[in-house]
C-alpha cells in the first residue's frame, strides 16, 4: 500500500489516477473513499486531450516533409 499523511487520502487518489490515466491511456477514473460515521466520497475524473495540439503536430510534421520534398526536388532538378 501507498502510504500518505493523515487528511491527504483525496490528493493521493486523484495524483494516482492521473498518472495511470497519462501511464495506460485512458479517458476516465473513478474515485471512491470512505470516512469515519458512514460519510464519504466519489470523483470521475476524465483526462483531457486537447484536439489542436495533436493537429498541431500533423500539420507540423507534414509541413517538414513538404520541405524536405521540396529540398530533394531542387537538387534532382540541378542535377539535370
Amino acid at each position: 500500500s501507498i502510504g500518505h499523511p493523515f487528511g491527504a487520502t483525496g490528493t493521493r487518489l486523484v495524483t494516482t489516477a492521473s498518472n495511470r490515466l497519462i501511464h495506460e491511456d485512458g479517458e476516465l477514473a473513478v474515485l471512491a473513499a470512505c470516512a469515519a460515521g458512514g460519510l464519504g466520497h466519489a470523483m470521475l475524473v476524465q483526462r483531457w486531450k486537447p484536439k489542436a495540439a495533436a493537429t498541431s503536430a500533423t500539420s507540423t510534421s507534414n509541413s517538414n516533409k513538404n520541405n524536405s520534398n521540396k529540398k530533394q526536388g531542387n537538387k534532382k532538378q540541378g542535377n539535370k
